[in-house]
């Protein structure tokens, strides 16, 4: 009597990935792929981030081949799983700056930005989540890309259907705004300045620390003749931000203290 062999697909894929990296001499990069289970897209972006990180580090010169063979898998068209796979590796790729290749990096933020839109809130989470890492890119990347790219972390902040959203766009903010060229910034610096004000009051301490944060970085815009506009809205935070300069909660308080 014969007995039934269970195949796990998960264990046969990633041992043939741990085959396939060996083979390239990226040994380091096949020891990386461990897992205990992919029960869910927590998991699954977990893992897909430690193969990236690995890669970026041990193997850069993967990379490009990388990115071009899951960027066709973001088109909204296509199921759930296939487009959070593919944007947790382009995501992981421009946190780690695609191991040094601006180019790489720089199309990995194009599509990126439009993966911004993405009906699934894990998607858009992603998507958003790598937008800031134009910040790596050349002067004249960050010159020619940094509206769209305010523009989509803005629209992100005001995502009502998920928090992690709406936090995610908020700390892009804050990492992205430094680079941002001021006559750039000017113009957007008000309107930024009511969308970000609510969190103040937020019940979620990560989310008023992000937005306190914000102000802080709109602080670049007090000079010339942006220094009355901007000290105008600035008042208006005073009370709350020495409210919460004794927060219990350090990115509060440390936010607080910055701006």
């Amino acid at each position: 009597e014969s007995g039934s062999v269970i195949i796990d697909p998960i264990s046969i894929t990633l041992e043939t990935m741990r085959a396939l990296f060996s083979c390239v001499n990226c040994v380091v990069v096949a020891n990386s792929l461990t897992c205990s289970g992919l029960s869910d897209y927590t998991q699954l972006v977990q893992l897909l981030g430690q193969l990236v990180q690995a890669v970026a580090q041990h193997g850069p010169h993967h990379l490009p081949a990388i990115v071009s063979g899951h960027v066709p898998f973001t088109s909204a068209s296509l199921p759930d799983c296939m487009r959070v796979a593919s944007l947790a590796v382009l995501q992981a790729c421009a946190e780690h700056k695609a191991g040094g290749d601006l180019a790489l990096l720089s199309s990995i933020h194009s599509v990126l930005l439009k993966s911004c839109t993405d009906q699934l809130p894990l998607a858009r989470r992603l998507a958003l989540q790598g937008v800031p890492a134009l910040a790596a890119c050349s002067a004249m990347e960050i010159e020619s890309n940094c509206v769209a790219s305010l523009s989509a972390l803005i629209s992100g902040v005001e995502d009502e259907q998920c928090s992690a959203v709406s936090l995610t766009a908020l700390r892009g903010l804050v990492s992205l705004l430094p680079q941002v060229p001021p006559n750039h910034l000017h113009p957007l610096t008000s309107s930024l300045a009511l969308k970000v004000r609510p969190f103040f009051e937020s019940s979620s301490d990560d989310h008023r620390a992000a937005a306190i944060s914000i102000y802080s970085c709109l602080a670049r815009c007090a000079d010339g003749d942006h220094k009355t506009s901007y000290l105008d809205y600035a008042q208006t935070i005073l009370v709350p931000v020495l409210l919460h300069s004794t927060s219990l909660h350090l990115p509060t308080r440390q936010a607080c203290l910055d701006t």
